[in-house]
């Protein structure tokens, strides 16, 4: 029996069959790739775990962590729906919102049929499909700075709401008294609170 926990799982929560890499998606409520064969209930109404089984290989996989998964779903983050200056298909631009206030922007683009190109050897990749996220902070003198553990709930939600972009795909830059400096990639996140 493999195990998989539904709180490490990147993006909108589907994943490969550990064995035969069939990919199990939470959308596939027909189950035309699993079968559901246990639910064991926790409290309240989320589950402890859920028993299904690959329709491919017919592997049993338990599912695990819930509860974290349920407890991520109330986001303090939020993006709005893309701006005027997007270009759907290419680039669209959003402003990013925590706890109400505004304190950024996203660009996300989208790949061409020459990114799918340049990339097949080291990602797979289909046209139209999110591809790189690049977060702008904006950290005013007025405000208290943005902190880690905030951006990192940004970056989570983001990874939700926009299908197919991964930590590796999404860079953050902050702008702080007019320059900007680059924090990384999501997955190199500091530490340390940003000052």
């Amino acid at each position: 029996m493999f195990i998989v926990r539904l709180d490490k799982i990147e993006g909108e929560g589907d994943f490969p069959c550990p064995k035969c890499s069939n990919r199990i998606s939470p959308e596939d409520e027909e189950e035309k790739t699993y079968t559901i064969v246990d639910i064991v209930m926790g409290e309240g109404e989320i589950p402890e775990n859920m028993l299904i089984k690959c329709k491919s290989c017919s592997s049993m996989i338990r599912l695990e962590g819930f509860e974290a998964l349920a407890e991520t779903e109330e986001s303090r983050a939020d993006i709005s729906t893309p701006l005027p200056d997007s270009k759907p298909g290419f680039r669209t631009n959003h402003t990013i919102t925590f706890d109400g206030k505004q304190v950024g922007i996203i660009a996300i683009d989208y790949a061409t049929q020459e990114d799918v190109t340049a990339f097949k050897k080291m990602r797979t990749l289909k046209e139209g499909e999110p591809f790189k996220g690049t977060i702008t902070i904006e950290n005013k003198e007025n405000t208290s700075p943005v902190k880690t553990e905030d951006l990192q709930e940004i970056v989570k939600f983001i990874k939700r709401k926009i299908k197919g972009l991964r930590d590796n795909d999404i860079y953050l830059i902050e702008i702080k008294d007019g320059r900007k400096s680059i924090i990384g990639r999501a997955s190199q996140l500091p530490s340390e609170p940003l000052e």
